[in-house]
């Protein structure tokens, strides 16, 4: 089993490993997150503009898992991917081919490279604490009246 998870919705999100077939493809090199652009700053600093991104990069993938990835090309998806610390967290975002098609070669594509763009934090709220939260300020609002 894998960190990195893939979805069109939260729900429906799946282990990356349930498109594996082959032993040798595994999970992504997951790329620093950093924001789409650096702008010079009239200090000399280079802070970061836009939405964060990250790359998703293989060495090489089966056409069968290549063909399944591309499923979630351009269109909204939910993933759960590494942070620059090593964490884990889940995300929204748009995973799109950021360069020329890899090379496909012998039933393999070399070095695949996909691009999650517009990554945005996606909170999980757990419902149980929100239920009971509000069934104790509801108690506590209560007056009886007599």
């Amino acid at each position: 089993m894998t960190d990195f998870k893939i979805g069109t919705t939260y729900a429906n999100m799946v282990d990356l490993n349930t498109f594996f077939y082959d032993s040798r493809d595994r999970e992504p090199r997951a790329m620093s997150m950093d924001y789409a652009e650096r702008i010079e700053a009239g200090d000399g600093s280079r802070p970061g503009m836009g939405w964060m991104e990250q790359k998703w990069v293989w060495g090489r993938l089966t056409e069968h898992y290549w063909n399944h990835l591309m499923a979630f090309v351009n269109i909204p998806i939910y993933v759960r991917t590494r942070k620059n610390d090593g964490t884990f967290e889940y995300y929204t975002a748009v995973m799109i081919i950021d360069r020329d098609e890899p090379e496909h070669f012998a039933g393999r594509v070399i070095n695949a490279e996909l691009t999650l763009r517009c990554l945005t934090e996606y909170l999980i709220m757990n419902t149980e604490l929100v239920i009971s939260d509000l069934y104790s300020t509801a108690q506590a609002d209560t007056v009886v009246l007599t």
